[in-house]
């Protein structure tokens, strides 16, 4: 089929929502007569109009059929479904809402990461504090034979920044879990923080957010971040992970 009429079908179904090209391509005749067609861009805005008038003339200059051109926008909005599911970004919000904007909040949207991760979770946070609940998830994640790091600053004895032990505490909860802090030396920046918070699922889900893995973040704090689902960012971010920890800035403790 001529490559033009495809990248018009593309940014025709990339304008208009999938019940509409339901709509369109159910009433589109098989010979594209213009009182016909006509008829079916009445349906459309000026500017999905225009190039949906465009498609038909050149599906006419090419000898391409009403079942064909259909054909053609059912595919595309399709593909164009699937990549929207699974390349998906997400707000999460914890703190006041409202009944105009329905979001999930940032403990829901970790614990359910955890419960569907398959191979492998990175978390990073600056502590983990007044957290059962996710220390159990995490411990029942690993019994799934889940590969479990956290990254997480270090107390002031280990070159970090904190008076207490947070590490030690954790290693205790989650004894099979890896837990990582900053080698600070190797990037020369002695009153630096681990100040990032996310979880990566399987390469596959990033959450990147505001909130500390701590029962008041999770659950109280007014807190924002974002789901990212497929793309190249969760891989990225992972790869990212494994690199520093290969080279040593990250320590396993």
């Amino acid at each position: 089929m001529n490559q033009a009429l495809v990248l018009l079908a593309v940014e025709f179904v990339d304008a208009i929502s999938p019940q509409k090209i339901q709509a369109i391509t159910s009433s589109l005749p098989e010979q594209l007569e213009e009182q016909a067609t006509n008829d079916v861009g009445r349906l459309l805005n000026d500017g999905p109009k225009q190039t949906f008038f465009t498609l038909i003339e050149l599906a006419k200059l090419h000898s391409v059929s009403g079942k064909e051109i259909s054909a053609l926008l059912l595919g595309a909005s399709s593909s164009r479904a699937k990549i929207l599911e699974e390349n998906n970004v997400e707000f999460v919000w914890t703190g006041p809402t409202t009944e105009f904007v329905s979001t999930r909040q940032t403990a829901q949207v970790l614990y359910d990461l955890i419960d569907h991760v398959k191979h492998e979770l990175f978390l990073v946070s600056f502590v983990v504090n007044d957290a059962d609940g996710l220390l159990m998830k995490l411990n029942d994640a690993i019994h799934r034979g889940v590969k479990v790091s956290l990254l997480l600053e270090a107390p002031k004895d280990r070159g970090g920044s904190l008076d207490r032990d947070n590490i030690s505490m954790i290693s205790r909860e989650v004894p099979k879990m890896k837990i990582y802090s900053w080698a600070k030396e190797s990037w020369e920046k002695g009153d630096s923080k681990v100040h990032a918070k996310m979880a990566i699922a399987d390469g596959e889900k990033a959450f990147l957010t505001s909130a500390n893995l701590t029962g008041h973040a999770m659950n109280k704090n007014i807190e924002a971040g974002l789901l990212l689902t497929g793309s190249q960012v969760p891989d990225q971010i992972m790869s990212h992970m494994t690199a520093l920890i290969d080279t040593k800035v990250l320590i396993e403790i």
